[in-house]
């Protein structure tokens, strides 16, 4: 992606822009911590799809200053109907669904445990994977 053209396209009333990490059929890798920065200064919040990238490149929301980024477990080997919405303190969004309080009220429902604990294990194990240089 070019970044001038990224730029170019927030206008006024962007709210939210969102920029996949890893291509699921390229491989091609996008600039998100320089994006998510342009998005920063204007006040556009910045999504950021990291789903095909996990267990592929190193992943670390600080570094890529992203406000919110989502992963699938399935793509680490973890069971599949999982997923992860990172939300960076002091982004407000709003649950889909209300009641019952679970997952810091932004989704109703009993947590997954099992399914859970396999995706945490199966992003402990991703961390020993060999990736591309």
């Amino acid at each position: 992606m070019d970044a001038a053209a990224f730029a170019a396209a927030l206008r006024p009333d962007t709210v939210l822009a969102s920029v996949m990490l890893a291509n699921n059929e390229t491989g091609t890798l996008q600039p998100v911590a320089e994006l998510a920065a342009m998005a920063c200064e204007r006040g556009v919040l910045f999504h950021c799809d990291a789903v095909q990238a996990l267990g592929k490149v190193p992943l670390d929301v600080e570094a890529l200053g992203v406000d919110l980024l989502s992963l699938s477990a399935h793509k680490a080997h973890a069971p599949k109907g999982l997923g992860v919405l990172y939300i960076r303190n002091g982004v407000a969004v709003s649950p889909l669904v209300s009641g019952g309080g679970q997952e810091r009220n932004l989704r109703s429902g009993t947590e997954n445990v099992p399914g859970i604990v396999g995706f945490g294990r199966a992003c402990d194990l991703a961390e020993q994977w060999p990736r591309a240089a």
